[in-house]
């Protein structure tokens, strides 16, 4: 169990995703893959230090079935760092962040796509 897994209340989905963030940090715009997802937020790895409780704007692009995609459009706020300080030369920071409150169309998405990777993750099993 890793050290933030006691605090989730939805769980995780590993999975591949685009995001594009924007927010302080970025000053711009930074292109990058999530490696995880939940109803509650998403866990990605990120070039440089960002701040607890720094505000993101991120828009998944989330693989949907039928070679579809879905567009999310969301607030986030960065609840975790590892490192947790910012390390000269260090290029990679592995992050966790909450979803703010959502639009009931961005909710839609992302159960969608949660449970697409929770039936495709089952298959796997199976077979």
């Amino acid at each position: 169990m890793g050290k933030h897994e006691n605090r989730r209340k939805h769980g995780r989905i590993d999975s591949s995703f685009d995001i594009r963030l924007e927010g302080e940090m970025t000053g711009g715009r930074v292109s990058l893959s999530g490696m995880n997802i939940s109803m509650g937020g998403i866990y990605c790895e990120v070039p440089r230090h960002v701040q607890l409780m720094t505000k993101l704007q991120a828009t998944l692009i989330l693989p949907m079935p039928g070679d579809k995609e879905g567009i999310l459009e969301a607030e986030m706020i960065v609840v975790w760092s590892d490192p947790e300080a910012e390390i000269p030369g260090c290029e990679s920071y592995q992050i966790g962040c909450a979803f703010l409150p959502m639009a009931e169309e961005s909710k839609e998405i992302l159960a969608q796509y949660i449970e697409s990777c929770s039936r495709q993750t089952a298959g796997d099993i199976v077979q």
